[in-house]
């Protein structure tokens, strides 16, 4: 399943190309083998010292071991005829067989080189694709995975989505933040992930890094090292039954578990200064303010984070149970909006902690929330029953909802608003269904539904640099990308808005 969703913004991830990383895998084939060589030679070293110094009465008649080992000629082993011996195993006498010494010289196998050279291009990362970082669990192991998305008009057929690279987590994912922030810990790009587990620790993760095997950075949790020493690739488990050997998947699955084995989130004498004591279930990156992170947490509090420092700089005390959503005001970036399952939602300023947080009563536990974008006063609350309630800050706390809008009949778990027209609101939720709403006026009415065919879906969202194509990530493990244009609904009725919105 596929449990966060989000967008990485054009231009902000540089991932490598498969022939960068097919040379950085050689590079480092070639110091494995001069690290070989060395030991060989400094046990050679050692080895003629010992027989050096070897003397006394039970030492061999001389002369006896000297000739064995002229015999065996071990000194000239690796400079033996290669092509004698490649005529021994292949046959001289047989015309359609012959012995290379280098493979391009063969003139069959540089032609697969050929080919190979000509689709090597084909699975690197164009200008024009759209870039996804998801959250995904399966049998019991989690991933952090980066999809790449190409529209009909790359591919020249039909849309193409694959997964680029993905990431081994230690815990199950709750939350998901992109997040852009550059110089973070000395990492030379500004592509990366926030996760919230089932651990009381945020993790942050260099998306440019395809083979990364720890986070970059630790929010809060247990300090590094606090843990037993784990092999992630998984060599240092019990050896399989003699005849069987684990596969890939096995190994990351126990790695995984051994992880998550590693930290006991109730022991909270040993976390961080600041940290949450429960597990992260939601977060959000400030992009007004590019160092601030917020942290959404089962231990009823919200946390404010300075991503450059790495510690917490408020924590939000005003709800009584489960902290679920977060979202800050586009439009004044102190402000931040916070959902939970006391069935309340509250505006905060974090530049006052302690100051009086107004709020507003929910008819269930929050799922989700999001500003409007034409109206930045404005704010929706997603619920468990299904409900979005739209509520203005300016009617002050416990002010009645603009709107209630019983959008489904499952809990929904995702709204988002089309970046290229503010009124249309798209709302997901685990009855399957994705639903485009037109809210001008305060009035919601459905345009359109559509199943994807992702299963319950538990993630979704417009793409800012491409508003016409809206994500979604669900019980099925898949990310489903609707293009919401090929609607003729959603093309009569907001087309224009699209189009000056490309221009």
């Amino acid at each position: 399943m596929i449990s966060a969703l989000n967008w990485i913004p054009k231009g902000a991830a540089h991932l490598a190309t498969p022939a960068q990383e097919e040379s950085r895998n050689e590079s480092s084939s070639e110091e494995e083998d001069a690290s070989n060589a060395s030991e060989i030679e400094q046990a050679q070293r050692f080895a003629a010292a010992l027989k050096a110094t070897a003397a006394g009465p039970l030492d061999r008649e001389p002369g006896v071991e000297d000739e064995a080992m002229a015999e065996l000629n071990l000194e000239d082993y690796d400079e033996s005829d290669e092509d004698e011996s490649g005529r021994r195993i292949f046959g001289s006498s047989n015309p359609g067989m012959a012995f290379y010494r280098d493979n391009k010289q063969d003139p069959y196998l540089a032609q697969i080189a050929e080919d190979d050279d000509s689709d090597a291009g084909l699975d690197e990362v164009q200008p024009d694709d759209h870039l996804i970082v998801t959250s995904r669990s399966e049998d019991e192991v989690s991933y952090l995975e980066v999809w790449v998305y190409q529209e009909a008009e790359s591919t020249g057929d039909v849309p193409n989505i694959y997964v680029h690279h993905d990431l081994l987590l230690p815990a199950f994912p709750l939350s998901l933040a992109w997040v852009g922030y550059e110089g973070l810990a000395g990492a030379p790009g500004r592509n990366f992930a926030a996760v919230g587990t089932s651990d009381p620790g945020i993790e942050i993760w260099d998306l440019d890094v395809s083979d990364a095997v720890e986070p970059l950075v630790t929010l809060g949790g247990l300090p590094r090292g606090a843990g037993p020493a784990l092999d992630m690739m998984g060599l240092d488990e019990a050896a399989p039954p003699e005849g069987k050997k684990k596969n890939k998947k096995q190994k990351k699955k126990a790695a995984a578990a051994a992880l998550a084995n590693s930290t006991s989130p109730d022991d909270a004498q040993g976390l961080r200064p600041g940290s949450h004591t429960d597990a992260v279930l939601g977060l959000a990156w400030n992009a007004a303010a590019p160092n601030v992170l917020a942290s959404a947490s089962a231990d009823s509090t919200a946390k404010v984070w300075d991503l450059g420092s790495q510690q917490c700089q408020a924590t939000l005390t005003h709800h009584t149970d489960k902290v679920q959503a977060l979202a800050w005001n586009p439009a004044e970036p102190p402000i931040l909006l916070t959902a939970a399952f006391d069935r309340t939602a509250a505006l905060a300023d974090v530049r006052s902690p302690g100051a009086s947080t107004p709020k507003w009563e929910l008819s269930a536990d929050a799922e989700c929330a999001a500003w409007s974008i034409a109206e930045p006063t404005q704010f929706l609350v997603a619920s468990e029953d299904g409900v979005v309630a739209c509520f203005d800050a300016r009617g002050g706390a416990s002010s009645a909802p603009l709107f209630r809008l019983a959008a489904h009949d499952k809990p929904t778990c995702a709204i988002s608003f089309c970046p290229a027209a503010p009124h249309l609101l798209a709302t997901a939720s685990a009855d399957k269904l994705v639903k485009l709403w037109n809210v001008s006026g305060n009035q919601p009415s459905l345009v359109t539904s559509q199943n994807l065919k992702a299963g319950a879906v538990f993630a979704g969202g417009f793409c800012a640099t491409a508003p016409h194509l809206f994500a979604v990530g669900g019980a099925k493990g898949s990310v489903a990308v609707w293009d919401v244009l090929s609607c003729g609904a959603v093309a009569s009725g907001f087309g224009r808005r699209f189009s000056r919105a490309a221009s």
